[in-house]
């Protein structure tokens, strides 16, 4: 059987090993020489490993291969981060570095930071030149991290149409577009994230609109009732109550939305001689509408009346009075004249505000209505009920004034004169 080998045997083969291995870390690697020494500062760190952590192998994995205690291996110098420090030979520039270069940061087209740290990624740089963070280093080297570079956010390009303006000639509340002209184009330039404008180019300069206005003067003296927002079940059924008590035709320019809900109300008011006009579908047409919007909330309503009351609208009134280019297009391409008012009830501040139906009746009456004027009301889109008391009050006053009443399709048809700009 063979003998264990004793202490001092082993003792003599990590000796023997350890020779070994500086042997050949001294070819391999390079052990700091004298001519090395001399260029080592006076004031640099010292900062020893072991052969284990230099090799990569974890410090218990070392301990349990014997490498505990073994000796020191020789250091260099290097510039470590703009300071002067000894390393062990065989360094790597992420080990000397000790740090991970910080990325850059993504940020807006100003500069401001969107999300830090998503930018590009950070470099180790070896005499300043870019590396990987296991390039070795030698005697004398400079190790440093630059910063990623920041990233942009995403600049998107594209077209915008402005909107031409309207060239008004003549005076009254029905509108005739004469001459389209045509928007302008100007490219944008924006940031994806944030939608920051930071550039704009013209492409197309825009040519107003030309629209003639015109006012319709019956040979006897008349005035139109119009009301908007309708039908609802509440207020339309009382108002329409109140115009056949008192003999009265008036306009209901109604959301197609509600037409859809309420079929039986409008076919009461064809029934009773009232003219069915066109507020849009839904009562959301804005100046940013697009002309394909516009004419399908147009034709979806007057399908709905025509499907109620057997008949299709021919009177458009945007919601709002808003008017552009676009909704004057739309609303001739879709067969309907534009009409807004010349006298607005305000009826709807009156229900916001809590003035009363005398405040109504003011808005109407005081001073009393031109020849041919287009009243507003609303029957819809809130508490209407100052609306049909007042309505009462102004019909039973501009009978006694000597008005009578009549629908926008007689106004235009019978009217002796019209303000048409030469």
């Amino acid at each position: 059987m063979r003998k264990a080998p004793s202490r001092s045997s082993l003792l003599l083969t990590i000796g023997v090993c350890g020779a070994v291995v500086g042997f050949f870390l001294s070819i391999g690697v390079g052990v700091i020489t004298a001519r090395d020494a001399a260029v080592l500062p006076e004031n640099a760190v010292s900062l020893p490993m072991s052969i284990a952590q230099v090799a990569g192998v974890p410090r218990q994995a070392g301990e349990a291969a014997g490498l505990t205690g073994a000796p020191k291996l020789s250091l260099m110098p290097v510039m470590a981060m703009g300071r002067w420090v000894e390393v062990p030979l065989g360094s790597r520039v992420a080990a000397v570095a000790g740090v991970v270069p910080p990325a850059g940061d993504l940020v807006d087209v100003e500069g401001a930071v969107l999300e830090a740290g998503a930018g590009m990624a950070g470099r180790y740089l070896l005499n300043g030149v870019e590396c990987w963070g296991g390039a070795l280093v030698h005697p004398s080297d400079a190790v440093d991290v630059v910063r990623g570079d920041d990233v942009v956010e995403t600049i998107a390009v594209e077209a915008r149409t402005v909107p031409q303006d309207l060239l008004f000639k003549g005076a009254g509340p029905f509108f005739a577009l004469k001459n389209a002209g045509c928007p302008g184009v100007v490219e944008v330039r924006r940031g994806e994230l944030t939608g920051e404008i930071f550039g704009t180019e013209e492409k197309v300069r825009p040519k107003p609109a030309s629209v003639t206005r015109v006012r319709y003067r019956p040979r006897e003296k008349k005035v139109v009732l119009t009301l908007d927002d309708g039908p609802s079940e509440k207020y339309t059924s009382a108002i329409l109550d109140l115009l056949k008590a008192e003999g009265v035709r008036a306009v209901f320019f109604m959301l197609g939305r509600n037409v859809a809900t309420r079929p039986a109300l409008v076919k009461r008011m064809a029934a009773e001689g009232h003219e069915l006009a066109n507020h849009g579908y839904s009562h959301v047409l804005d100046e940013t509408s697009s002309q394909a919007d516009i004419k399908a909330e147009i034709e979806r309503t007057s399908r709905a009346v025509k499907k109620a009351a057997g008949s299709p609208t021919v009177w458009f009134r945007p919601p709002g009075g808003v008017l552009t280019a676009d909704i004057l297009q739309a609303a001739q391409a879709a067969g309907h004249r534009v009409v807004l008012w010349d006298i607005d009830s305000e009826d709807w501040l009156a229900a916001r505000d809590g003035l009363g139906a005398a405040a109504i009746v003011d808005s109407v009456l005081d001073p009393l209505p031109a020849n041919g004027s287009v009243l507003l009301f609303h029957d819809g889109g809130g508490n209407r009920c100052l609306t049909v008391e007042a309505l009462a009050t102004v019909i039973r006053r501009l009978k006694a004034a000597g008005y009578g009443f009549c629908t926008l399709s007689e106004l235009a048809g019978a009217a002796a004169t019209y303000d048409y700009p030469s």
